[in-house]
């Protein structure tokens, strides 16, 4: 029997995670761009920036209540576009 060489058994796995990971951001990205430019503001403010739901709330013009129902909203439809484009 062949003995591996120990690179073959560790970089296998670590190149197979990359690039599922690519794959997984490639899917993300284009659930992103699915979204309206409002949701693509609120998401990149709160997640992105990591900015204050209350200032996001006054940059948007509306309240914290609403921008706390956007995010959940927003982030229930990423999960769904990217299950449906991942065909789970």
């Amino acid at each position: 029997m062949e003995a591996l060489a120990p690179e073959s058994v560790i970089y296998q796995p670590i190149q197979e995670e990359e690039m599922m990971a690519a794959g997984r951001q490639k899917q993300l990205r284009a659930a992103i761009a699915k979204l309206t430019f409002r949701e693509q503001q609120i998401l990149g403010l709160c997640f992105g920036a990591e900015v204050n739901t209350a200032v996001v709330a006054a940059l948007m013009g509306t309240s914290v209540g609403m921008i706390y129902q956007h995010k959940h909203r927003i982030v229930a439809k990423l999960k769904k576009l990217v299950t449906v484009e991942s065909g789970n």
